[in-house]
């Protein structure tokens, strides 16, 4: 349960995996020099979707909020400057999802009166 105003948030958004993280997985698989696997039934929405529908059915009112301050920022981050190169190998692994990274992170919050 929690507090009237409690604030949820969470990492990844933008996963659209059901069950298992297929991209992560095979990111090791590839490092062991194996191929790549591919799991049916295991695509859903994107989890901050999962996550905002789960919010509206549990509570009576909730407020986006918008990301925070990461989704206003992190195009100018110097974290995805760095690691450009990376997370375009992640990508090309399918392991990242570039143009959705405004949804890495989301936060809620929920209120029951």
């Amino acid at each position: 349960m929690l507090v009237n105003g409690g604030l949820v948030s969470i990492d990844d958004g933008k996963y659209r995996y059901k069950n298992v993280n297929t991209a992560y997985v095979n990111m090791i698989r590839a490092k062991l020099g194996l191929p790549s696997i591919d799991i049916e039934d295991n695509k859903c929405a994107p989890f901050w979707e999962e996550v905002e529908g789960s919010l509206k059915k549990h509570f009576k009112r909730i407020e986006t909020q918008d990301g925070g301050t990461y989704r206003k920022s992190f195009k100018s981050d110097l974290f995805w400057t760095y690691y450009a190169a990376d997370r375009k190998n992640m990508a090309d692994l399918g392991m990242e999802k570039l143009d959705e990274l405004a949804h890495r992170f989301d936060a809620w919050l929920v209120y029951n009166d």
